[in-house]
């Protein structure tokens, strides 16, 4: 008795499978720059966008080690060892000081080499 021949295969598809149409506010992305980098930003309404660039903003007027007049470099350049600094700043400098404590020094507020 012989063994009877496996049934036959259906043709491999070629390229990739075919997508559902998808929501183009979902799928779009806009670029911008902020502290050196690119950002991208994905599916976010012209609102959106605008409030996540300005955040950006502020946040690069306050954190940014490119910009001669941030905060951050105004901290640096100064002799000062007690100095006044803004909300953002001060709650920025608190959580990296927690997150060194919680992972024993693992994440540390350092430079780690950045000029």
């Amino acid at each position: 008795m012989s063994a009877m021949p496996p049934a036959p295969r259906p043709p491999k598809a070629h390229g990739p499978a075919p997508r559902e149409p998808r929501d183009p506010a979902t799928t779009s992305a806009e670029r911008f720059d902020a502290m050196g980098r690119e950002v991208v930003v994905g599916g976010a309404t012209g609102a959106e966008l605008g409030a996540i660039r300005r955040l950006f903003e502020r946040r690069e007027r306050v954190f940014s080690r490119l910009r001669s007049d941030s905060e951050l470099r105004w901290v640096d350049r100064s002799p000062e060892t007690t100095l006044a600094v803004s909300a953002v700043f001060a709650d920025a400098v608190a959580d990296a000081l927690q997150a060194a404590r919680q992972t024993a020094g693992l994440v540390a507020a350092t430079r780690c080499g950045a000029s």
